[in-house]
Protein backbone atom coordinates (compact mmCIF):
# COMPACT_ATOMS: atom_id res chain seq x y z
CA UNK A 1 0.00 0.00 0.00
CA UNK A 2 2.89 2.34 0.80
CA UNK A 3 4.38 1.77 -2.63
CA UNK A 4 1.13 2.67 -4.34
CA UNK A 5 0.59 5.80 -2.26
CA UNK A 6 4.23 6.81 -2.78
CA UNK A 7 3.80 6.40 -6.53
CA UNK A 8 0.63 8.47 -6.48
CA UNK A 9 2.31 11.24 -4.47
CA UNK A 10 5.30 11.24 -6.81
CA UNK A 11 3.03 11.43 -9.84
CA UNK A 12 1.02 14.29 -8.36
CA UNK A 13 4.23 16.15 -7.48
CA UNK A 14 5.60 15.76 -10.99
CA UNK A 15 2.28 16.86 -12.45
CA UNK A 16 2.22 19.91 -10.18
CA UNK A 17 5.77 20.88 -11.20
CA UNK A 18 4.92 20.64 -14.89
CA UNK A 19 1.67 22.52 -14.37
CA UNK A 20 3.43 25.35 -12.54
CA UNK A 21 6.06 25.56 -15.25
CA UNK A 22 3.41 25.75 -17.96
CA UNK A 23 1.53 28.42 -16.03
CA UNK A 24 4.70 30.50 -15.69
CA UNK A 25 5.42 30.08 -19.39
CA UNK A 26 1.92 31.20 -20.28
CA UNK A 27 2.15 34.20 -17.96
CA UNK A 28 5.53 35.13 -19.34
CA UNK A 29 7.35 34.81 -16.03
CA UNK A 30 9.65 32.00 -17.15
CA UNK A 31 12.00 32.09 -20.05
CA UNK A 32 11.48 29.36 -22.66
CA UNK A 33 15.18 29.31 -23.46
CA UNK A 34 16.00 28.69 -19.83
CA UNK A 35 13.61 25.81 -19.13
CA UNK A 36 12.55 24.02 -22.29
CA UNK A 37 15.36 24.31 -24.82
CA UNK A 38 17.99 22.44 -22.73
CA UNK A 39 15.64 19.46 -22.44
CA UNK A 40 14.88 19.43 -26.15
CA UNK A 41 18.51 19.48 -27.30
CA UNK A 42 20.32 16.19 -27.92
CA UNK A 43 23.21 15.38 -25.57
CA UNK A 44 26.64 16.58 -26.54
CA UNK A 45 29.00 14.21 -28.31
CA UNK A 46 31.33 14.00 -25.32
CA UNK A 47 28.46 13.10 -22.99
CA UNK A 48 27.32 10.44 -25.45
CA UNK A 49 30.84 9.03 -25.78
CA UNK A 50 31.33 9.04 -22.02
CA UNK A 51 28.06 7.20 -21.44
CA UNK A 52 28.88 4.76 -24.22
CA UNK A 53 32.33 4.02 -22.79
CA UNK A 54 30.88 3.55 -19.28
CA UNK A 55 28.31 1.07 -20.59
CA UNK A 56 30.99 -0.77 -22.58
CA UNK A 57 33.26 -1.06 -19.55
CA UNK A 58 30.37 -2.38 -17.44
CA UNK A 59 29.54 -4.91 -20.17
CA UNK A 60 33.18 -6.03 -20.34
CA UNK A 61 33.28 -6.44 -16.56
CA UNK A 62 30.08 -8.49 -16.62
CA UNK A 63 31.45 -10.68 -19.42
CA UNK A 64 34.66 -11.23 -17.45
CA UNK A 65 32.70 -12.22 -14.33
CA UNK A 66 30.57 -14.58 -16.40
CA UNK A 67 33.68 -16.22 -17.85
CA UNK A 68 35.12 -16.67 -14.34
CA UNK A 69 31.85 -18.18 -13.18
CA UNK A 70 31.85 -20.63 -16.09
CA UNK A 71 35.43 -21.67 -15.31
CA UNK A 72 34.60 -22.19 -11.63
CA UNK A 73 31.54 -24.22 -12.56
CA UNK A 74 33.60 -26.41 -14.90
CA UNK A 75 36.24 -27.00 -12.20
CA UNK A 76 33.57 -27.81 -9.64
CA UNK A 77 31.86 -30.25 -12.02
CA UNK A 78 35.18 -31.97 -12.71
CA UNK A 79 35.87 -32.25 -8.98
CA UNK A 80 32.42 -33.65 -8.30
CA UNK A 81 32.77 -36.20 -11.10
CA UNK A 82 36.12 -37.32 -9.63
CA UNK A 83 34.62 -37.56 -6.13
CA UNK A 84 31.68 -39.54 -7.50
CA UNK A 85 34.09 -41.99 -9.15
CA UNK A 86 36.07 -42.39 -5.91
CA UNK A 87 32.84 -42.82 -3.94
CA UNK A 88 31.52 -45.48 -6.32
CA UNK A 89 34.88 -47.27 -6.32
CA UNK A 90 35.07 -47.32 -2.53
CA UNK A 91 31.44 -48.46 -2.29
CA UNK A 92 32.04 -51.40 -4.60
CA UNK A 93 35.32 -52.12 -2.79
CA UNK A 94 33.57 -52.19 0.57
CA UNK A 95 30.88 -54.49 -0.88
CA UNK A 96 33.63 -56.75 -2.20
CA UNK A 97 35.35 -56.78 1.17
CA UNK A 98 32.07 -57.69 2.87
CA UNK A 99 31.56 -60.51 0.39
CA UNK A 100 35.06 -61.86 1.02
CA UNK A 101 34.53 -61.62 4.77
CA UNK A 102 31.29 -63.60 4.52
CA UNK A 103 33.01 -66.16 2.33
CA UNK A 104 35.81 -66.58 4.91
CA UNK A 105 33.26 -66.92 7.70
CA UNK A 106 31.43 -69.65 5.78
CA UNK A 107 34.68 -71.48 5.10
CA UNK A 108 35.71 -71.32 8.75
CA UNK A 109 32.36 -72.69 10.01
Amino acid sequence: MAVVSGGVVYGLTALARVSLLLLRLLEGQADIQKYLVPHLQPPSTTAFQQTSSEITSQYDEAAKLLQELQEQTTRLQTTLDGDRYVSISSLSLSRGERGRKRKREREES
